[in-house]
């Protein structure tokens, strides 16, 4: 009988009791919906959708894959790891389905790790550069949001938001603090680290990902607005476009289960301020969580051919080691960042 260390057991408790705690939201959620809509409407609206829109649906899906995919092969090369592009894909694949069923962010780094295992690419920087693309979305999906939000909010309204989220003041201080932590306590390692981000190769390189990651939105949005427009043909485009930030956003919170609930029930909020019946947003949003997810699992079967071909050290690759340090140091960053905007942001529960 294999020996099962004691903090193995007590992380898997955990990551069981995370899973529960995002299906019981999941399913409270939907519930809530299945007590305020009639579930028969929404069903009934559900057979009516054209199947010339479902297979549009997918393919948009499918190029999302793609260019998701695309932007984690680009982004392990600027970590000097030279991937095949199939190793990238099927990897970038495992971890949309494994984010189907965990935490997203969990679900992902796992989902690649475990086609990336043994071939020399460190959990480290995997996790890394999970992170780093999550941030980069964040602050795509989250400015597209706000902005959707503007527009179907009335402005007095949406002035009273700007002025609660104190912008000014956490990026004021997270400069301050950032250059008074160099300038103290910085050594040669941040001081080089810094030296080689105003480069213009590496700028270069957060372009091209942060161009990646606007085209995958602009995609990811289009599928939102081709489900809505199929239920509410009246409404304007721009319109639709501004819900949809606003439900993709939604949907991408580590709230649920593949943002099942969250999604359902912001569209029924952004859909009801432009006029559409409730059980006709509920019946948009499922399709297009069944779509995203059919496509996802469509996938499955490549995962399990051919044999995965090892990576290429680029041309002046970081030594491993160096790598590691690096992703520490951006990992530590990033969640410190995380932490004071958490706290600088009012909630119920302000820190």
């Amino acid at each position: 009988m294999p020996f099962i260390r004691p903090t193995d057991s007590v992380a898997h408790s955990n990551a069981l009791a995370r899973r529960v705690a995002l299906g019981a939201v999941s399913l409270s959620l939907l519930a809530a919906l299945a007590w305020i809509v009639d579930p028969r409407e929404a069903l009934a609206r559900l057979g009516a959708f054209p199947p010339g829109v479902l297979a549009l649906l997918a393919a948009l899906f499918a190029v999302n894959l793609l260019l998701v995919s695309f932007r984690f092969w680009r982004i392990a090369a600027h970590f000097s790891i030279a991937l095949p592009w199939m190793t990238a894909l099927r990897a970038n694949l495992a971890g949309n389905v494994a984010g189907l069923f965990f935490i997203p962010l969990v679900g992902q780094v796992a989902g690649r790790q475990a086609l990336l295992r043994g071939m020399g690419v460190p959990p480290l920087v995997n996790t890394s550069i999970a992170a780093y693309e999550k941030i980069l979305l964040a602050a795509v999906s989250g400015t597209l949001a706000l902005t959707g939000a503007f527009l179907l909010m009335e402005w007095d309204h949406a002035m009273q938001l700007v002025g609660e989220l104190s912008l000014t003041q956490v990026a004021v201080a997270g400069v301050c603090g950032y250059g008074l932590s160099l300038a103290l306590g910085g050594g040669a390692f941040e001081r080089g680290l810094l030296r080689g981000t105003l480069r213009w190769s590496r700028l270069f390189q957060l372009l091209e990902t942060l161009g990646t990651t606007l085209l995958g939105q602009g995609v990811m949005l289009s599928c939102f607005v081709l489900g809505f427009h199929a239920v509410a043909p009246q409404v304007a485009t721009a319109e639709l476009f501004a819900a949809a930030a606003v439900v993709s956003f939604a949907a991408s919170l580590p709230l649920s289960v593949g943002g099942w609930g969250a999604r359902e029930v912001a569209a029924v909020y952004c859909l009801g301020k432009l006029g559409v019946p409730a059980p006709d947003a509920l019946a948009a949003s499922i399709v297009i969580g069944l779509c995203s997810t059919a496509v996802l699992l469509a996938t499955v079967p490549l995962l399990r051919q051919g044999r995965i071909g090892a990576p290429r050290r680029a041309a002046g690759a970081i030594p491993p080691a160096h790598m590691e340090k690096i992703a520490s140091w951006l990992l530590g960053t990033v969640m410190a960042v995380a932490v004071f905007s958490r706290c600088m942001f009012p909630s119920a529960g302000s820190c």
